[in-house]
């Protein structure tokens, strides 16, 4: 039926005014479209690689995005997103002269910086705590300061695991020690906080990392002459250490040398024995075997041996008168005396 408007037209104006109807309706349709077609690109929101997009719809949280492209959420201000770097290894740098960190840049009074030990000193630190961001949700609306909030529990941390050890620890022996027990303790620290906004945790600690460890100026000469007496005493100690060494060493060796040559007399002397031992026993078969020769043969040999280098003379039986007449070097045979010097005896 036709529209009360078009009565009394003509054929041609009723076509004409029903197309131009119709292409209006169609322009504000494809208008519509396009309005719709706009807001819903607002949508659109693109991830780098190591970024994550925390997306709020209503203002309530909705999900975390960690993929990388192109996604939609729904279109302000229906949905909201913050895109956040996860992957970037950050740093916080404390103590005097640090640079290159914001939550460090004002000058504080040096009392700031100053830790006490477990035994009573005063030392100041300077240290580096790295980290990235865990939780993107947590760290972007659970945190007020969040940079802010990790500088003061890494403060705390760092106080607390110097406060647990001594000043010869602190200064030089036992540096390891205390970073691991202070990075202990932040993890913990940053822990109670995600549990207290009933999140996850909005970091995740790398690493703390201790750059120096000096005392206070005004008592600074007073510790490089502690440490100068202490580096001595260790070089002593080394030197002395050395030196045992080098003792035991030669000790060692000298009980080597003679433990070897024990070794050697008792194996000379057990041949030795052993050799004699087996020419006893040859000797008592030939013995044995022929008792008058081998007597006579011991005898001789005997005598010989006992007789070697004494000087003997043989006389007749019938001479021994003449004895005193013979001259004798160095001794007078008894009952003679010595001749006067025109050779007469009396």
């Amino acid at each position: 039926m036709a529209a009360d408007g078009d009565q009394g037209l003509d054929t041609d104006q009723k076509i004409r005014r029903s197309a131009a109807r119709t292409l209006l309706n169609w322009v504000t349709g494809l208008a519509a479209l396009g309005v719709i077609a706009g807001w819903g690109s607002t949508g659109v929101y693109y991830t780098q690689p190591g970024e994550a997009a925390v997306v709020l719809h209503l203002g309530r949280y909705y999900e975390t995005v960690r993929d990388e492209g192109l996604h939609w959420r729904f279109p302000a201000p229906l949905g909201y997103h913050d895109t956040i770097n996860v992957s970037e290894v950050r740093r916080l740098e404390f103590g005097l002269g640090s640079e290159g960190c914001e939550a460090d840049r004002d000058a504080e009074p040096i009392h700031e910086h100053e830790v006490q030990t477990s035994d009573s000193n005063i030392v100041i630190p300077r240290y580096v705590v790295q980290y990235k961001i865990g939780d993107a949700f947590t760290y972007l609306y659970s945190l007020k300061d969040p940079t802010r909030t990790l500088k003061d529990a890494s403060q705390a941390a760092m106080r607390e695991a110097i406060g647990r050890y001594g000043i010869d620890e602190v200064l030089a022996s036992n540096r390891q020690g205390i970073e691991e027990d202070a990075k202990r303790t932040l993890e913990a620290m940053v822990a109670r906080y995600a549990r207290k906004n009933g999140g996850a945790t909005g970091f995740e600690i790398l690493s703390m990392r201790l750059q120096s460890v000096q005392p206070p100026p005004k008592v600074q000469a007073a510790f490089d002459d502690v440490v100068a007496a202490k580096q001595d005493k260790d070089r002593a100690l080394s030197v002395a250490a050395g030196d045992a060494d080098e003792i035991r060493e030669r000790a060692g060796a000298q009980a080597v040398e003679l433990r070897e040559s024990a070794r050697a007399y008792k194996d000379a002397k057990v041949i030795e024995a052993s050799g004699e031992a087996k020419r006893f026993e040859l000797l008592l078969a030939e013995y044995q075997n022929a008792r008058g020769v081998t007597r006579r043969r011991l005898y001789f040999e005997t005598m010989e041996s006992f007789m070697q280098g004494v000087e003997m003379f043989v006389v007749e039986p019938d001479a021994v008168q003449l004895m005193p007449l013979l001259s004798l070097p160095n001794q007078s045979l008894p009952g003679t005396r010595a001749t006067s010097g025109d050779g007469e005896g009396r």
